[in-house]
């Protein structure tokens, strides 16, 4: 009934869309039915509606469980009109319900769908589970409802928002969803441990930590985990620090009423750098070592939506509820003085990078030298009002920093009113340069400078740093982030790494967008090898971990991880390396007779060794029909740059190996680029990719001449718009050159127009 149908479309359209598929679902198996019964007749005719029909109640089942359908009965899901039955006497009574008529269907559904308003908790959390399920990663994220949880500046921020409408939240996080991830979590963490170790554990061996942020929710989402996984609670915690528990083992027992000291797994309730309304979850295992990955968390998310499916099943059927969650923790099962062993190994660290020895041992000495490596140095810490205040006031100071007077934001709040808490922003970046500027001014007198500027993201596994020497050259502290940190990293990592064997200090894993640069620095001036993998730290990490001639594995975005530190993801450590480097440059580096001592700041330890771009951009274009629609982008968009390589025959060629995207090397012509002095002037690179987790196609790209992104941008533009002609038989350009949607598969090209536009486009460091 076509106009039956376009009402049930009509209603479904007011709430979260899947209505459709599963109406649609529906009536497929009611036209299957059709089929088959009109198709048959006699005895067989009985054996086959009777199998269908119970297949089609496994089907019923399932889809009963929807907050849609969960009132329909199976005589409305599955139908066939009787006159299409040539003998229905010959129907088992199991099959007779067949009977029903369509408008039955339509009318329950319709009914259902304006009656059920979602009241029942246990749906509404199958649906979170199954959502969660589906959008996850190496880590799990979703929006918290504002009604799922108690907390009074909540209240606060919703008065700020200017949009006061509650739209549909289509991957929320809920507490009552974190519970059964937590006891999903222990199950998988048993079971994983057991195929380890050959053996059963008992349900209850081994003790799970559970940190988190400072975001509004997180208190609300680490109780809920504490209760299904019977946790223990970390507190105000970092990412890194959480992994860091797990790899000390018993080396530090567990302060708790738990009876066990067995450290099983941890989880730090974060969304990192989103803003305040999302919320995750971060799993570690102990038997692994590490993070888990996208495959790992994906088994734990089947496990959750399983024991959701079962929770309601129980309760439909009266029984007890199977879920039967780790009993609730007391209050004093709480671990004291969590963050203290990993502050004290991140001040070990600043020790003996800052000393003359390339020793690894942690034992503190009695120099008062090492003591205070940091004695003399400014140092401005932007914590961006995440959790990594504790840097400032717990590990630099003590080392002798001064931290007061030049840093800001460290106080948590889940708010970030001031800027996002991440080290790739640009408001975090220009904030704590103008921090730095200001100390500066106000203490002309004694020229003093802020010497490292140290941005960390809400959960600490990201840094980014600023160097403030160059505040006299330049009048401005210059950014040490994105291919200057990577490339200052390395060369901190292999300066005192040897492979056994081998003509190489060793491998640097990074990301696929890193500079051509930054390749011939690690090649060249460290004679180590670079490995351009694939964009995600977690791809990262674990290609170097699988390496044994990897000595670190960093992202452009700050992720950095490295051997010495088994691979734990860490911005504080990466920031407690390059400060220590540096107390040992300053210690080391004395002045030639009669001239001054010069301030060695963090660009001085490459001895402008790294070759940096004069333009690098980023452009990124939306697909208009969202995520599902990105594959076909993608593929266009690499069909556009194959074409270029053709077009420009020996100028633009494609990267041999690409692990993620594609990447294509090019050589500017000499008639376009007016700076061209040298054939490393001409030298620039694009690449195209895209999202995991947005509707974004995108294309980066750098030149060493000024012109030359735009250059690229132009050839790419027009290249996509033939293309788009090409595949639509147009004989005219002018309608596609004038829409900033790009006709082929709705791409907005607008970014991507204001960059072949621009003379010369903005330098990104």
């Amino acid at each position: 009934d076509d106009v039956n149908y376009s009402t049930i479309n009509r209603r479904e359209s007011r709430g979260h869309g899947f209505g459709n598929c599963y109406h649609s679902m529906a009536c497929y198996l009611l036209f299957l039915s059709l089929i088959v019964c009109h198709s048959t007749n006699g005895s067989s005719n009985s054996r086959i509606v009777t199998a269908f029909t119970t297949v089609s109640f496994s089907s019923f089942r399932h889809f009963q469980q929807e907050p849609k359908l969960n009132k329909l009965s199976p005589a409305a899901f599955i139908f066939t009109p009787s006159s299409l039955l040539a003998d229905t006497s010959s129907l088992s009574g199991n099959s007779r319900f067949l009977k029903s008529r369509t408008t039955t269907l339509i009318a329950l559904a319709a009914d259902d769908n304006d009656n059920n308003k979602n009241n029942d908790p246990n749906v509404t959390n199958l649906k979170s589970l199954k959502s969660l399920a589906s959008s996850c990663g190496d880590d799990i994220r979703g929006i918290v409802p504002f009604d799922s949880y108690v907390c009074e500046k909540k209240d606060q921020m919703m008065q700020k928002k200017k949009d006061k409408e509650q739209k549909p939240i289509l991957n929320p996080l809920l507490p009552d969803s974190a519970e059964i991830i937590g006891a999903a979590f222990r199950k998988w963490l048993l079971l994983e441990e057991s195929v380890k170790c050959k053996e059963q554990e008992e349900e209850d061996d081994g003790c799970i930590a559970v940190g988190y942020d400072p975001r509004l929710s997180s208190p609300s989402i680490a109780a809920s985990f504490r209760k299904g996984s019977k946790g223990l609670d970390a507190g105000l915690a970092t990412t890194p620090a959480m992994l860091e528990w797990l790899l000390r083992g018993k080396e530090n027992k567990v302060s708790s009423s738990s009876t066990t000291e067995r450290r099983l797994g941890a989880v730090m309730v974060t969304a990192s750098h989103l803003p305040w309304q999302w919320n995750g979850l971060k799993l570690f295992s102990a038997a692994l070592g590490r993070g888990l990955n996208k495959r790992e968390v994906a088994k734990v998310m089947e496990i959750a939506v399983q024991m959701g499916n079962d929770h309601i099943a129980a309760g439909n059927a009266g029984g007890d509820d199977i879920l039967k969650p780790a009993a609730l923790t007391n209050e004093s099962d709480v671990i004291e003085n969590f963050m203290q062993p990993y502050i004290e190994k991140l001040q070990q660290t600043i020790i003996r990078e800052a000393s003359s020895s390339s020793k690894k041992s942690y034992a503190p000495t009695n120099e008062p030298q090492q003591q205070q490596p940091l004695k003399g140095m400014v140092i401005c810490v932007n914590a961006g009002n995440g959790g990594g205040g504790f840097f400032a006031t717990k590990v630099l100071e003590p080392l002798g920093a001064e931290c007061k007077q030049s840093s800001l934001h460290l106080t948590p709040d889940g708010t970030f009113p001031n800027h996002p808490s991440n080290p790739e922003d640009e408001d975090h970046v220009e904030a704590t340069i103008r921090a730095m500027m200001e100390y500066h001014s106000s203490n002309k007198v004694v020229a003093s400078v802020v010497d490292v500027g140290v941005m960390l993201d809400t959960d600490v596994d990201r840094c980014g740093l600023v160097d403030g020497t160059t505040i006299s050259s330049s009048s401005r502290p210059e950014p040490v982030n994105k291919n200057r940190l990577v490339a200052l990293c390395a060369k901190v990592a292999l300066e005192q790494s040897t492979v056994t064997g081998k003509d190489m200090t060793g491998t640097v894993v990074t990301d696929s967008v890193t500079s051509s640069g930054v390749t011939k620095y690690i090649r060249h001036e460290l004679n180590g090898v670079h490995d351009r993998y694939k964009m995600g730290y977690r791809n990262v990490i674990d290609r170097a971990a699988s390496n044994t001639d990897a000595v670190l594995a960093i992202e452009t975005s700050g992720h950095s991880a490295w051997r010495d530190n088994s691979f734990v993801d860490d911005g504080c450590y990466t920031a407690a390396k390059l400060l220590g480097r540096l107390a040992r440059e300053r210690r080391k580096k004395k002045p030639y007779q009669g001239e001054p001592k010069k301030i060695a700041g963090l660009l001085d330890l490459l001895a402008g060794k790294l070759d940096e771009p004069k333009e690098s951009i980023k452009v990124r274009m939306t697909v208009n029909g969202g995520l599902p629609d990105v594959p076909d982008a993608f593929q266009r968009l690499q069909e556009t740059l194959r074409q270029c390589c053709v077009d420009n025959d020996t100028h633009w060629n494609m990267e041999r190996i690409n692990h993620d995207g594609l990447r294509c090397a090019v050589t500017l012509p000499t008639n376009i680029i007016d700076d061209v002095n040298s054939a490393a002037d001409k030298e620039a690179w694009l690449i195209v990719r895209s999202s995991l987790h947005e509707p974004v196609v995108s294309i980066q790209t750098e030149s060493n001449s000024l012109g030359g992104t735009s250059y690229i941008c132009s050839n790419m533009l027009q290249t996509m718009i033939n293309l788009d002609h090409k595949h639509k038989n147009k004989t005219s350009k002018a309608d596609v050159n004038c829409d900033s949607e790009y006709s082929g598969l709705g791409i907005d090209i607008g970014s991507l127009q204001n960059a072949a536009a621009a003379t010369p486009p903005k330098r990104i460091a």
